[in-house]
């Protein structure tokens, strides 16, 4: 799962890459022309400030990661912040995973000041999944 945000700033410093594969530059991608364009056009109406959420997945083999590789260059290329999660099927894989693992690095990225500011009154809801909001946010 692939959280893309538009910042005020253009972001020229590494976006939390733990769980992501860098696409060689001309790597040929075949065959999801159709699927990528559909995602480019979300991309573009998150620009235009429409809320967009796109949901990539399929059996295994795919090309699920691949994809998402593409869109990440894609979003790279116009300054687009990029955050990954990824889901497990084991046993004992925490709820909400993917999330967690995107609100992380998002926070070890962000300023705590203005993490404290988007947080709001919402932040207390976090603190036991994430407990790194609670100091960021005094709570």
């Amino acid at each position: 799962m692939i959280s893309i945000r538009q910042d005020q700033q253009p972001r020229h410093q590494s976006d939390a890459r733990a769980e992501s594969v860098d696409v060689p530059p001309g790597a040929p991608f075949v065959g999801r022309e159709s699927e990528l364009s559909q995602i480019r056009s979300g991309v573009d109406r998150m620009l235009a400030g429409q809320g967009q959420f796109v949901l990539l997945g399929g059996d295994p083999g795919i090309g699920k990661t691949r994809m998402a590789e593409e869109i990440v260059a894609d979003a790279r290329a116009r300054d687009i912040q990029i955050l990954w999660g990824r889901c497990f099927e084991w046993e004992g894989a925490p709820a909400f995973w993917p999330w967690i693992q995107m609100i992380r690095a998002y926070l070890r990225e962000s300023e705590p000041d203005s993490i404290r500011q988007q947080s709001g009154s919402g932040a207390a809801l976090s603190p036991r999944s994430v407990p790194e909001l609670r100091e960021l946010c005094g709570l």
